[in-house]
């Protein structure tokens, strides 16, 4: 249980990373998303985000900058992160990037 903890602590980080990059890199500022991932934790705000039925606005403005890496639907699909969310959920996420691209 510490071991999914502890992934999950450092998805929540790494979401944080992403949106100060954006923030940085692009002079976006995912205020919104910062938020929620300080609120429901990176899983919760994820699993959240994925269950709506179109992409953030976050996710549009960052696929107009052409920077989906900073995406959340970007680090739900990598390694170590992908083992935290569902089939479902993955094909979600890869479906938005794919169509973002």
């Amino acid at each position: 249980m510490a071991g999914a903890a502890n992934l999950q602590a450092k998805f929540t980080a790494h979401l944080l990373n992403l949106a100060q990059r954006s923030n940085d890199e692009l002079q976006y500022h995912p205020g919104y998303f910062i938020k929620m991932v300080k609120t429901q934790g990176g899983v919760g705000a994820a699993k959240t985000l994925l269950a709506q039925p179109v992409a953030s606005e976050g996710f549009d403005v960052l696929k107009k900058l052409g920077r989906l890496d900073l995406s959340m639907e970007g680090a739900v699909i990598e390694q170590p992160w992908a083992s935290m969310f569902t089939v479902d959920e993955l094909a979600i996420a890869r479906a938005r990037l794919g169509a973002g691209q």
